[in-house]
């Protein structure tokens, strides 16, 4: 039964696209709702947002103390959802007792921010110097490639985790460790929970 699970998750697809939400008027007629819109966490999550309260949209201004310019102040999604997770002294948070729709309220805004992440590492190519990469020139002077598959090719930098570049540099500091350091003998790993004192 579907309501034993104790996980959620996300399946993205490759080609992954905004999540628009479609909301039918009372006088008849659709209005769709981007993903990004302000009103989308409102209207998606109803009894998270019962206070009705703007989710996140790119064009948000993070408060900073330094009058830095637009793109320096602005406030990501990932900024956002994780300032709204936090637990701080002498706030009820609601969205932590909300079980299985908080569950799902993390997920849906993890992929949204993993969405704006991908979005922006596409559009400024040039000023990451990604598109320099001789990975790219390797691929497409290699003979085996098929001209039906050949699209806009993005390289992720280094400082996205999890993609290649990043793999090779924790590669290159662990046997740094280890050149260093000499071979550990031991693996210790440690949990902690937020509760211990």
């Amino acid at each position: 039964m579907a309501h034993n699970l104790t996980e959620v998750s996300v399946m993205m697809p490759e080609e992954v696209g905004s999540r628009d939400i479609v909301v039918k008027r009372r006088g008849g007629g659709v209005q769709e709702f981007k993903d990004t819109n302000r009103a989308a966490d409102a209207l998606h999550f109803v009894l998270l947002h019962s206070r009705v309260h703007d989710g996140w949209s790119p064009d948000q201004i993070g408060l900073a103390e330094d009058d830095g310019d637009y793109e320096s102040r602005r406030l990501t999604c990932n900024k956002y959802y994780k300032y709204q997770l936090q637990q701080r002294p002498g706030e009820t948070k609601y969205y932590l007792l909300g079980g299985r729709l908080f569950d799902e309220y993390v997920c849906l805004n993890f992929a949204k921010a993993e969405q704006q992440r991908f979005n922006f590492v596409g559009m400024n190519q040039t000023k990451l110097q990604a598109d320099l990469s001789q990975h790219i020139v390797d691929q497409m002077m290699s003979t085996d490639v098929d001209e039906n598959k050949v699209g806009r090719q993005v390289i992720l930098p280094a400082t996205y985790i999890g993609s290649p570049r990043d793999m090779h540099a924790r590669l290159q500091d662990a046997m740094a460790v280890v050149i260093r350091y000499r071979q550990p003998h031991l693996f210790i790993t440690m949990a902690c929970k937020p509760t211990w004192k």
